[in-house]
C-alpha cells in the first residue's frame, strides 16, 4: 500500500524553442523521478517527443487531440494507429468524454466497447482513460464508466480541477440563482457579500470530487488522475479559474478569516484526501496521476542545465519553462510526502 506513487507531468514545450526545451524537461523529470504526460496526435509525433522521456520513465500517458471523439470510426483508427506505435511503450491514452454521455449514453457505451475489443487485439496496448472534461453531470460520467468496467481497456481519467469547479459553481447557482461565481473578480463590488458562498461552494467541490472517485473507482483497474487545483476568483492567461497549482492562494482586496486571501479550492490538504480517496477506493489498482499545471509565470535561472542552451542568443523562454517546471517539482515531492 506504501508504494511509491506514479507521478507524471505535462512534458511539453511550453514556449517557443527548439528541442532542447524537451532536453531541459528531461533533466528536471529526473531529478525528481517524475514520469513524462505527453500531448500527441500522430505516432510520428509520439515517437518525437518519447524519444526525449527521463532516463529511467516506467510510465508514460499519452493525450490525444482535443477534437478527437469518441463516436468518429476515423478517429477509432487513429486509436488503432496509437495503440500500434505505443504498445509496451505507453501504459495510457486519454480521450476527452462529450456530451453525448448525457443525451445518448447507449450509443456512448457502444463506442467505448468497440474500442475496448479493438484494444484487446493489440498486445501490450495502453488502456484508453475517458477524461471528464466537457462538464456533464459528474453522475452521467460516473454511470457510463461503471456500465464498462468489466473491459479493463477502458477506466477513467478524473479531472479533479474540471469536476471541482463544476460542482462549485453549481453550489454557488443555488445559493445565488443566476449568477455565475467566476464571473466575479476580486474588484467586484458584491464580492464581500458573496465571500461566505464562495467559501461554502469551494469546499462543496471538494467533497463531491472526492464522491466522484469514490463512486467511479472500480477495485483492481487502472485509474488515471489529472490534479490541478483553482477557484471561481482565480483567472489563468488561458482565462481559465483552473490549471493553477495546490500551493497559491487567492488574493482578494480585503481580511477574510483574518488573511488577505482565500485558499484555492483544494489546497495540499484537499490534494491529500483526493490521493487518500483513490488509493482507498481503487484497493490494488495502478494509479497515475499527472500534475496538469498550465502557468508559466516567473523566471528561474538554468543552473546545471546551462549547456543545453549554449547556441541560445536569449535564454529568456527557457528560464520560464525552468520556473514551470520547478512548480511541477514542487507539486511531485507534495505528492510523495502525502502518501506514507
Amino acid at each position: 500500500m506504501n508504494a511509491s506513487p506514479h507521478i507524471l507531468g505535462l512534458f511539453q514545450k511550453r514556449l517557443a524553442g527548439d528541442d532542447a526545451l524537451l532536453e531541459l524537461a528531461r533533466l528536471r523529470f529526473e531529478e525528481v523521478a517524475m514520469d513524462p504526460d505527453i500531448h500527441a496526435g500522430s505516432p510520428e509525433d509520439f515517437l518525437h517527443q518519447h524519444s526525449f522521456r527521463p532516463e529511467n520513465a516506467c510510465t508514460v500517458v499519452v493525450h490525444f487531440p482535443r477534437n478527437w471523439s469518441l463516436l468518429n470510426a476515423d478517429d477509432h483508427e487513429q486509436i488503432r494507429r496509437m495503440a500500434r506505435c505505443a504498445a509496451g511503450k505507453a501504459h495510457g491514452f486519454v480521450i476527452h468524454d462529450l456530451k453525448e454521455m448525457e443525451r445518448a449514453p447507449e450509443l456512448v457505451v457502444r463506442q467505448l466497447r468497440k474500442l475496448a475489443a479493438l484494444l484487446r487485439e493489440i498486445p501490450e496496448s495502453p488502456v484508453l482513460f475517458v477524461e471528464y472534461a466537457v462538464g456533464i453531470d459528474p453522475g452521467r460520467f460516473v454511470e457510463t464508466l461503471q456500465r464498462v468496467k468489466e473491459h479493463r481497456e477502458i477506466s477513467a481519467c478524473i479531472d479533479i480541477g474540471h469536476i471541482g469547479i463544476r460542482q462549485a459553481r453549481r453550489a454557488y447557482a443555488e445559493r445565488y440563482p443566476g449568477e455565475d461565481p467566476c464571473a466575479l473578480t476580486p474588484e467586484s463590488r458584491e464580492l464581500p457579500d458573496r465571500i461566505d458562498a464562495l467559501i461554502d461552494s469551494a469546499r462543496i467541490g471538494l467533497r463531491s470530487t472526492v464522491e466522484v472517485i469514490r463512486e467511479t473507482a472500480v477495485s483492481g483497474k487502472p485509474l488515471h488522475f489529472h490534479l490541478h487545483d483553482g477557484h471561481p476568483l482565480a483567472k489563468s492567461s488561458y482565462g481559465v479559474p483552473d490549471h493553477r497549482g495546490f500551493l497559491e492562494p487567492i488574493p482578494i482586496p480585503f481580511v477574510c478569516n483574518g488573511r488577505r486571501s482565500l485558499p484555492p479550492l483544494f489546497g495540499p490538504a484537499g490534494l491529500r484526501k483526493i490521493v487518500d480517496a483513490a488509493r482507498t477506493r481503487a484497493g490494488a489498482g495502478y494509479l497515475t496521476f499527472t500534475f496538469e499545471i498550465h502557468e508559466t509565470h516567473g523566471r528561474l535561472p538554468l543552473g546545471n542545465a546551462e549547456p543545453l542552451f549554449g547556441n541560445w542568443n536569449d535564454t529568456g523562454n527557457a528560464e520560464q519553462m525552468n520556473h514551470w517546471l520547478s512548480s511541477l517539482q514542487n507539486h511531485a515531492e507534495l505528492l510523495r510526502a502525502g502518501w506514507e
